[in-house]
């Protein structure tokens, strides 16, 4: 895949940038917003972008118990006119990604003929999160951070065979908010494995805490499970292009869904066959056929030094306004 970046961008990208990108960071501190977010790079994008958007950082992020910097990656699909058709997070902290998704959609870019079809053409932006390096300590200093050894009652999040066989593992962070009386009042997750997320949650409800005095908007906590697994998966991110076959799934006529995405997990063992699948998003009228799709797809095996191992990637199916499906 060719990396393409900002930095050798023709003279209309880098006076949209000189006009963007110090715009964003002025206006942040003028209304005392901790922190900024830019756009770093984009890959695989047109040459020339009309448009990016200016994103405002989450003010409400001066309340969470995260200190974030880095890079959220958001991949988009972009018509034969330039206009952003979708737009969904691939990397970075998932606080921002609701956010970022939302901001991508107003990119624009050059009028162009991809290949010479309709098909849309596929790049990332990424966009750097800076957080306020002078609120940063303030914030600190009124956050509990993680909290797993105050609880007094810290049930363990459930781990079913079927989260170990879609190889959901590793670490999840939750959001806590504890209340005066060591109650959690709210959960939201916010790094990890999204199909832990559920089970984390509903253990991090039922836990308790010791009491304090220190107000509720300062007993803002992580709370971080561990989900142990002996079946370890290579991250393949997104793998349609990967595939040797992927079916197209039929809409019943009965279905009515709009033009939308389904975003499927799939394990792909060492031969290259699905041996399970997952729907993370879509309608849920048609995620039994996507599911039913994904798992007759057909890949070549995941060699890393040697034989094939066992990987766990995203297949994106796409429903058109006409409710054609692709890939």
């Amino acid at each position: 895949m060719k990396n393409w970046t900002l930095v050798p961008l023709l003279a209309t990208g880098i006076l949209l940038f000189v006009v963007v990108v110090p715009s964003q960071s002025s206006r942040s501190r003028s209304i005392g917003v901790p922190g900024s977010i830019v756009v770093s790079r984009c890959v695989d994008c047109p040459n020339i972008i009309v448009a990016l958007p200016d994103i405002p950082y989450p003010t409400l992020i001066g309340y969470g118990p995260h200190i974030y910097e880095g890079e959220v990656g958001i991949m988009i699909t972009i018509s034969k006119s330039g206009e952003v058709e979708t737009a969904k997070a691939i990397t970075g902290h998932p606080y921002f990604r609701p956010t970022l998704e939302k901001a991508s959609l107003l990119a624009k870019f050059e009028p162009t003929i991809i290949d010479g079809s309709d098909v849309p053409k596929k790049a990332v932006i990424f966009y750097l999160i800076t957080p306020d390096k002078e609120q940063t300590e303030e914030r600190i200093s009124s956050k509990l951070g993680i909290i797993n050894g105050r609880a007094i009652q810290l049930p363990q999040p459930i781990y079913t065979k079927e989260l170990e066989d879609l190889c959901a593992y590793g670490q999840v962070e939750i959001r806590t908010n504890v209340g005066e009386d060591g109650s959690v009042q709210y959960v939201t997750p916010i790094s990890g494995d999204e199909l832990l997320y559920n089970s984390a949650s509903v253990a991090a409800r039922q836990a308790r805490f010791s009491p304090t005095s220190a107000p509720p908007i300062k007993m803002n906590s992580i709370l971080v499970y561990n989900f142990p697994s002996e079946r370890k998966c290579v991250d393949a991110g997104i793998v349609n292009k990967k595939a040797l076959s992927i079916p197209i799934p039929s809409l019943h006529d009965h279905v009515r869904v709009g033009k939308s995405q389904a975003w499927v997990r799939v394990v792909i063992d060492e031969n290259g066959d699905v041996i399970a699948a997952k729907v993370l998003s879509g309608h849920p009228f048609v995620r039994a056929s996507f599911e039913a799709a994904a798992r007759k797809a057909k890949f070549p095996p995941t060699l890393i030094n040697g034989p094939g191992i066992r990987a766990k990637g995203v297949i994106v199916f796409r429903i058109s306004r006409q409710r054609k499906v692709s890939i």
